[in-house]
Formats: C-alpha cells, structure tokens, sequence
C-alpha cells in the first residue's frame, strides 16, 4: 500500500525490526506493521511446530524415511504423497496411478474436420486428477531436475538434449519418480538405479 519493500531478514529476525520501523519515519505504518508481526510470527511458530510434528510422526512408516532418500522428495512431500495414496495396492497398473496423480496420458478426440470426419485423438493429461497429488510429484520432480547430479536430472538433460521440449521432459521425470516409489512402496525396499527403465512419453 505504501510502496514499501520489506528486508527478508527484517522479516524473520525480530531483533532487526525497531530499527528498520525507526527509519520508516512513518508512525502509522509502523503501528500498522508492528501489529501484523504479532499474527506472522505466531503463524510461524504454528508452522514450526506443525512441521516437526509431521516429522515425529513420519519416523513411524519406513517407507517415507526410504522416499527421503530420492532427490526431489522431502519430509512433506513423502508424508503427502503417502497420506493420500494410502496403499501401493490401490492401482493395479503404473499407468491407473499416473492418471490418477495427473501425470498420465489419455487419448482424447472431439469433433470433425472440415470433410466430417472425426479428428484424430490427441495425447494429453488428465483433467480429472487428484490436484495436491499433481503438484507434490511434479514439484518434486522440479526440484530433482535443479539440484546437484542425480538420475531425474540426467535423464532429464538427456531428453532436452535429444529434442523433447521441457515439459513433456519434466512430466516424464515425474512419471519415473513416482515409479520409482511405488515400487519401493510395494516391496518395502531402497532405490536400486539398475530396476528402473524411464517411462516412455506415450502410453501403449
């Protein structure tokens, strides 16, 4: 409202505040700042305890302490994609499970061509997906792709390098991911590299 920018360390640090409020030489704003600090670093420390709340918990389920050893796949991430996939047994094929998580392909056709005849089918995600799901796999497939050498992100640069375009790239990381986990999740086991082949972009 003021055009003010707020320093990041001013913002966490509360030690750092009176000072920075001081050359504001804006009274009102500063009131107006100094109550909403009480809310935030209330909500912070909700967070915290929150988050270390899930983690105490999460020490209950192997599988998520062996999930946090990928790349990409954090505390919360593991926990949710856990929470709300439930069981490895709910999909009897990979491919149910990626439709399911929204990273899946389908084949969709609608309409006719200017001959009437009908248009051919397209490939493309599912819009009926489990949202938190999609974004979970597909952020941590994001994060593998940016952090330091890992498997995700070779194969990634493998298939930029040959022409994929990013995102058909990035949905196939993801899909190898998720793979990956669900088998681990099934047989109660660490990652092993050399069990895992990369999804293909279309499905069979």
């Amino acid at each position: 409202m003021h055009g003010v920018t707020i320093p990041r360390r001013v913002l966490r640090q509360p030690e750092h505040r009176a000072a920075w409020l001081r050359k504001l030489k804006n009274t009102a704003l500063s009131n107006q700042l100094s109550m909403l600090w009480i809310g935030y670093d209330a909500t912070t420390k909700q967070a915290r305890m929150a988050k270390q709340h899930l983690i105490n918990l999460s020490k209950r389920y192997p599988i998520i302490r062996l999930w946090k050893q990928l790349a990409g796949i954090g505390v919360i991430r593991a926990a949710t994609i856990f929470a709300y996939l439930d069981t490895p047994w709910r999909f009897k094929k990979k491919n149910k499970l990626w439709k399911y998580c929204g990273i899946g392909l389908q084949r969709t056709a609608s309409g006719t061509d200017k001959k009437g005849k009908p248009k051919p089918a397209r490939l493309q995600l599912p819009w009926a997906a489990n949202r938190i799901l999609k974004n979970a796999i597909l952020g941590a497939a994001l994060t593998a792709i940016n952090q330091k050498q890992n498997c995700f992100k070779a194969d990634y640069e493998r298939m930029v390098l040959n022409g994929v375009i990013p995102s058909n790239a990035r949905h196939t990381v993801a899909r190898k991911m998720l793979t990956v986990m669900w088998g681990m999740w099934k047989r109660s086991c660490q990652f092993d590299l050399s069990e895992v082949t990369l999804p293909v972009l279309i499905e069979q």
